[in-house]
């Protein structure tokens, strides 16, 4: 997978991650959430055929240019913490 965008939302007290195509803004998928992070991500698997959670990896990171917070501040990626949660979103059973 080539890099995506993606956010971690706040939705009923839990973060949940949003993946997106890198053409389409932070801030357009964002409006009207409550966004924790965001920044950029890439997933993978030791095997092409084979994604499941013990052979998956995922590596997030980077910062919107597009989303602010209160204080101005661009909003960026927790690096692992995003990327353990997109990991247990892609888990498949």
């Amino acid at each position: 997978m080539n890099k995506a965008k993606y956010i971690i939302v706040e939705v009923r007290a839990c973060e949940l991650p949003i993946l997106f195509h890198p053409i389409i803004s932070h801030a357009d998928v964002a409006e009207g959430l409550t966004v924790i992070s965001a920044g950029f991500c890439e997933v993978w698997g030791v095997e092409p055929t084979d994604i499941s959670l013990d052979t998956l990896r995922v590596w997030a990171g980077g910062r919107s240019t597009t989303l602010k917070d209160e204080n101005k501040k661009y909003i960026v990626s927790r690096g692992d913490e995003d990327a353990d949660i997109i990991k247990k979103m892609l888990e498949v059973t």
